[in-house]
């Protein structure tokens, strides 16, 4: 890869000067320097993404970056969460394309350390500027060593691979096994080998090849020819005489035989095609106003459907929890709905009755209010007076048939009661006594019993002196 075109690329400059952080509030917290036992895999500061929107960068945009239209460039980045948790990552450019300009990249893949991911992409022939974003990620994850460069120099770089051994937990196995695959792969499985004679004679100029120079190859002693690619991996250069210098030629990249016969073999599929092919473009021709509209629509509309398409993103998950709630509640709630349907007509009319009762309701509920005070004060009384009032209940039950026929005689000795009560108040009306004396009286007399006895009548009132009565 050529030059790292990216200078903050390592999040190294002050504030992550470079780059564009969201939320911004967490811009700062998500730049760390170590973060519990984990620490940056370049540098002294790595950035730190996830859903805590606090702590966390949920979006992390590079600030643009000029490039060559048509060109392939090669972006990597170093990551560190763990398995299963990813983010999305994709190139933004400064063209108008139908349906889109961006090139979404596949998305990281984590295993629990530091990994690699390296993406080719090729720019628009009209683009002159690019961003970067990393976005959404799905859980804490960690971000360093972003580098940016042209996918093909002409700087020669040494062969990378990985050689993965799952079962083994062993770190100075899983060492040696990689050093022993490292020199087994170091040596070339096809490789040729000649003199500079020899290949002056097959028409190659070697004059002023060196080691990993490519040359081109053509083996003759297959039917048909192949015709390779490969770069120089040795020297034996003979000092005496330099026409017996000795080149190996290995890392066969190419097979141009094979290359050549995949061609033929295409074009004979495209000109099997080419009747299917003019029909399509008839109808392309035919429907390429209707396309160009539908496309000038998508244009004009392409930010409001993005700034959907970011609203779906951001909910999804909020509104997957409430779509699976709904299908786990569906048969409760189905049930309540047919429980609502077949009442229904039962509570219309319970609530046609509440509606006409509540005249009546609303005044018994103002006596309610008014005497609430009265009755609670009776209801205190009854509390208090209550085994009181059961005793005398009690009482009553033992002695009811003895007071009914209480009752029964009063009632039968009534008159002879009401006679007596009549007389008794005549006669008390007939004879007074007081403390000093017994008056009697009948008609207009009255005769008084005390220390004298004395008559009284309309003519007037006699003493009883001496053994006589003497008028007074």
């Amino acid at each position: 890869m050529g030059t790292n075109m990216l200078k903050g690329g390592g999040f190294e400059r002050t504030y992550g000067d470079g780059w564009l952080f969201s939320p911004n509030a967490a811009f700062l917290d998500a730049l760390v320097k170590k973060d519990g036992d984990i620490t940056p895999c370049e540098g002294k500061v790595m950035l730190r993404m996830g859903t805590d929107t606090n702590t966390c960068a949920t979006s992390a945009i590079y600030d643009p970056v000029t490039v060559k239209g048509g060109t392939q460039y090669q972006l990597t980045m170093k990551t560190r969460a763990t398995a299963g948790v990813t983010a999305k990552v994709r190139i933004t450019q400064d063209v108008t394309v139908y349906p889109s300009s961006d090139i979404t990249l596949t998305s990281p893949v984590n295993t629990g350390g530091w990994v690699k991911s390296t993406w080719r992409f090729t720019t628009h022939a009209k683009c002159t500027t690019i961003r970067i974003r990393i976005e959404n990620p799905t859980g804490l994850m960690y971000v360093d060593d972003v580098t940016l460069g042209l996918a093909a120099t002409t700087t020669i770089h040494p062969a990378e691979g990985i050689y993965e051994n799952g079962d083994c937990e062993d770190k100075q196995q899983l060492l040696e096994e990689t050093k022993a695959e490292l020199e087994r792969r170091c040596v070339p499985t096809v490789s040729y080998e000649a003199d500079i004679l020899t290949f002056a004679r097959s028409g190659t100029d070697l004059q002023g090849v060196g080691l990993g120079d490519r040359v081109l190859l053509v083996d003759t002693t297959f039917t048909p020819d192949l015709r390779l690619a490969g770069r120089v991996l040795q020297l034996e250069e003979d000092l005496l005489d330099p026409a017996l210098t000795t080149v190996t030629i290995g890392n066969i990249i190419e097979r141009f035989t094979t290359s050549n016969r995949s061609a033929e073999q295409r074009l004979e599929r495209v000109v099997a095609e080419s009747a299917a092919w003019n029909t399509s473009s008839q109808q392309i021709s035919q429907n390429a106003g209707k396309w160009d509209q539908v496309a000038q629509t998508v244009v004009d509309n392409a930010t409001q459907w993005n700034q959907t398409a970011t609203t779906v993103n951001t909910n999804a998950d909020n509104w997957n929890t409430t779509s699976e709630t709904v299908s786990s509640k569906q048969s409760d709630w189905n049930t309540a709905a047919s429980t609502v349907s077949q009442h229904s007509d039962e509570w219309n009319t319970a609530a046609t009755a509440i509606a006409e009762g509540k005249p009546e309701w609303d005044a018994a509920t103002d006596k309610v209010t008014k005497n609430s005070g009265t009755w609670n004060e009776a209801g205190q009384l009854v509390q208090a007076n209550k085994d009181a009032w059961t005793g005398a209940a009690l009482t009553v039950s033992q002695h009811q048939a003895a007071w009914d026929q209480a009752s029964t005689d009063v009632t039968l000795g009534k008159a002879d009661w009401d006679e007596a009560y009549v007389t008794a108040v005549n006669l008390t009306q007939s004879i007074q006594q007081t403390a000093e004396a017994t008056t009697l009286t009948h008609g207009d007399l009255a005769i008084t019993l005390g220390d004298k006895i004395s008559l009284t009548d309309q003519s007037g009132t006699w003493v009883f002196e001496n053994g006589a009565f003497v008028k007074q």
